[in-house]
């Protein structure tokens, strides 16, 4: 396969020594206790700490023998039970005869591994699925040629890491660990790859627009992704922003007489001088909105992976507070007052998401939409 898969089961050290050893001849230590049952490790470190009199009292209640046995014989009798009984016994056997059936255990390659190395193997690195993490020293991200081509697309991808590094941590509210969730979203999993930097991730752009109207479509769709290949697709929000029906290069063009009537195509020249042609402040509030609009749609497709398809998410899960609201759009003609825009209190939905396509949520006043 693409990727260096390994079990989900996190089976301990121990676990490795009973297999590799000759049948027999493994003795199971203290250590190996901790590394499988903290209670009985507890319990073991609290004998050692008991006085005599304590011992033999637990004996008696144990119904042992106290004068045949001292405390190491007693702990080292119950280390013994919980490896060494019939139900174990019996089970490592069949491990054994499967794993001894591979012929992996007489070649000149394994004869170098220790059963710590056939763990990382076989189980993958120790992983909590709840500590923060970079994604981009865990996986080799390999981005759609088509991110590279033009100068905003710089903008769009800076965004987006700056959103996953630093916003994408954990949601209160929901009690979700949104960095983890966008993990699964992509991989399938929440755990973390096997080897670091050995697994890829992929970033492309699923939609080619050549007109204004359909960069008007791509401006609310949901990321999408496939976890098959560990790709994520991600409209391109940056360029819908600009060069929709709002933006600053659209109502040039009209000014410039183009036919309202006929459909207003964008050019690879257009696309080269997209940023050239804003001021400083209209790029900081273009890269403003592209954060917050990859941070909603981000969030709201991680958590909701489990109960849409294709962009069909029940309205009414997108208009709660916090991390599944629409973000209040950025306006150019708004960066004087602060760069956000807002006309009223009720959230917005997103206009794809309804429950019918046709249907059309309300809209917020024109000077509340993005105009870039």
């Amino acid at each position: 396969g693409i990727n260096a898969e390994y079990m989900g089961l996190p089976l301990p050290v121990v676990f490795f020594n009973f297999l590799t050893a000759t049948e027999g001849t493994y003795t199971a230590t203290e250590s190996d206790v901790v590394d499988i049952d903290g209670s009985a490790a507890r319990t073991i470190a609290r004998i050692r700490l008991m006085t005599d009199g304590e011992f033999q009292q637990m004996l008696y209640v144990e119904d042992v023998d106290g004068a045949s046995v001292t405390k190491e014989q007693f702990i080292q009798q119950k280390i013994a039970e919980i490896f060494m009984s019939e139900a174990v016994v019996e089970q490592m056997k069949c491990f054994r005869s499967g794993f001894l059936g591979t012929g992996l255990l007489h070649s000149e390659i394994f004869e170098q591994l220790s059963p710590e190395d056939l763990q990382s193997i076989v189980v993958g690195r120790p992983d909590d699925c709840v500590s923060d993490f970079d994604l981009r020293q865990e996986f080799r991200i390999v981005m759609d040629a088509d991110l590279t081509r033009y100068k905003h697309n710089e903008l769009f991808i800076q965004a987006l890491w700056h959103v996953v590094d630093n916003r994408m941590r954990l949601d209160a509210a929901a009690g979700t660990n949104l960095k983890r969730a966008l993990l699964k979203f992509i991989t399938g999993r929440v755990r973390l790859p096997a080897r670091k930097g050995e697994e890829v991730i992929r970033l492309e752009l699923p939609y080619t627009t050549m007109t204004v109207e359909e960069y008007d479509g791509i401006v609310d769709r949901l990321p999408q992704s496939h976890t098959c290949d560990n790709t994520l697709e991600l409209p391109n929000y940056c360029e819908a922003l600009l060069f929709g029906s709002s933006s600053v290069w659209a109502r040039r063009r009209r000014a410039e007489g183009a036919d309202p009537d006929r459909p207003l195509f964008v050019t690879g020249s257009d696309r080269e001088a997209a940023l050239a042609q804003l001021t400083d402040a209209q790029v900081a509030a273009l890269r403003a909105d592209v954060e917050d609009r990859l941070y909603v749609k981000l969030v709201t497709a991680v958590t909701s992976a489990q109960t849409y398809d294709l962009d069909k998410v029940d309205s009414e899960s997108l208009t709660r507070d916090g991390t599944s609201g629409l973000m209040p759009r950025v306006s150019l003609d708004d960066v004087g007052r602060g760069g956000i825009c807002q006309d009223n209190d009720t959230p917005q939905t997103f206009p794809e998401l309804a429950q019918e396509k046709t249907a059309t949520p309300d809209s917020p006043s024109s000077d509340c939409l993005p105009i870039l």
